[in-house]
């Protein structure tokens, strides 16, 4: 009876070895550019990017920080509201991340060499729609990556090729977002210093913000986001 508990608990004890533990949270790199002040009073953030399809990888792996995770960081770390009226909504409009199988060759050769079986792909497109004493304006901005994995990937090869496609996918989308802040919506930004340009209208800086939680939006307000719920590199 005792060497049979013995061998019961050997057996529970390396069951409980062999189960890898929930993956720590991938590295987002990080983006040295300088944070955008709008004159607004709010900044919301709105995740519409809904459900995940059932090829999703993230209905089989814990990768954090999800797609969506990592628009709200982007938008806590580059956008400050700093006026006194007005808002700016930040809508997920899309954050998929899915996996494609890629046809395998045959043959011999097949044999020994561990082909590129799946593709991880992410998308994300973001829009932000701002309005206040300026008026209404829009900045649009979209990104998607690709990463190919190894017949039968380890979980550390699976990590690995979903912190590439996050970070290249949000390097792009933080490119563009930028871009289309100042090329849509330069009536709304506040030069470095504080003063508020001319089309703006004469509003005065604002307090800064904090970050606060909510359902299915989340706001900044004087100048803090408060975000809520609702996921081989190729660019596309």
């Amino acid at each position: 009876m005792k060497k049979t508990s013995a061998i019961l608990g050997l057996i529970l004890a390396l069951s409980a070895c062999s189960s890898d533990p929930n993956p720590p949270p991938v590295s987002l790199e990080q983006d040295s550019s300088p944070k955008i002040a709008l004159d607004v009073r709010k900044i919301s953030l709105a995740d519409r990017s809904g459900s995940m399809p059932m090829n999703s990888p993230y209905k089989t792996n814990q990768f954090s920080p999800t797609i969506s995770e990592a628009i709200k960081q982007w938008a806590i770390d580059h956008l400050q509201a700093q006026g006194q009226d007005g808002q700016a909504i930040i809508l997920i409009k899309k954050a998929s991340l899915v996996a494609q199988p890629m046809p395998l060759k045959d043959g011999i050769d097949s044999w020994f060499t561990r082909q590129q079986a799946t593709k991880y792909v992410g998308r994300a497109e973001v829009s932000i729609e701002t309005n206040g004493q300026g008026g209404f304006a829009v900045a649009e901005a979209a990104a998607s990556r690709g990463v190919t994995l190894p017949e039968d990937p380890t979980e550390g090869e699976k990590q690995e090729a979903y912190m590439t496609l996050l970070n290249g996918m949000m390097k792009d989308l933080s490119k563009n977002l930028q871009s289309s802040i100042h090329g849509h919506m330069a009536k709304y930004i506040v030069p470095a210093g504080g003063a508020i340009m001319p089309s703006a209208g004469a509003v005065q800086q604002g307090a800064n913000a904090t970050v606060d939680s909510s359902a299915n939006t989340s706001s900044m307000d004087g100048g803090e986001l408060i975000a809520g719920a609702g996921p081989g590199v190729q660019g596309k």
